[in-house]
């Protein structure tokens, strides 16, 4: 392959990859100080899980502001979701509450029914009320990545066709 061809190739991957993040990415969370938002997933990216089996996973949270009766709920077409001990929501791990500075996370069990290497998009939806005596009621949908590899399960991780 000639130089430039190379180059073509590197910018178009490159301009691919902005137009996925910026996508991805949430306008509200961004308009804002970090101080005065309320709960936001820290990455709009999550761990890559195979496309066999069902995998427990992490959606790490930041906020600037603190949140209680914090409870998300994750829905999503070609994936199935599950929450600890049978309950139809998760909290975060260190209790139902996320404090400015900290980073907690909440836990999930995944299931795709994707057939082939792929992204799964997640929309995450956390509630929570301010704290404080006169604390609102809080909601915000996030937009999630989630990589699917199709590996052959016990095969330590190769990919089953080239190029995926």
């Amino acid at each position: 392959m000639n130089k430039s061809r190379r180059i073509g190739t590197m910018l178009a991957l490159a301009t691919a990859t902005i137009g996925m993040v910026t996508a991805l990415a949430t306008a509200p969370a961004a308009a804002s100080s970090p101080k005065d938002r309320g709960p936001a997933p820290a990455g709009s990216w999550l761990n890559k899980v195979s496309a066999y089996g069902d995998t427990w996973i992490k959606i790490y949270w930041v906020t600037g502001k603190p949140a209680c009766d914090v409870k998300v709920r994750v829905r999503a077409e070609d994936v199935s979701v599950y929450y600890p001990n049978g309950k139809r929501f998760t909290s975060p791990y260190r209790g139902d509450m996320l404090k400015p500075g900290k980073k907690d996370y909440t836990a999930i069990r995944v299931d795709p029914a994707l057939k082939k290497s792929g992204i799964a998009k997640l929309l995450a939806t956390i509630s929570y009320r301010e704290c404080g005596p006169h604390g609102h009621a809080m909601k915000k949908t996030f937009s999630l990545a989630l990589p699917v590899v199709t590996e052959k399960p016990g095969h330590g991780g190769g990919p089953l066709k080239p190029g995926y």
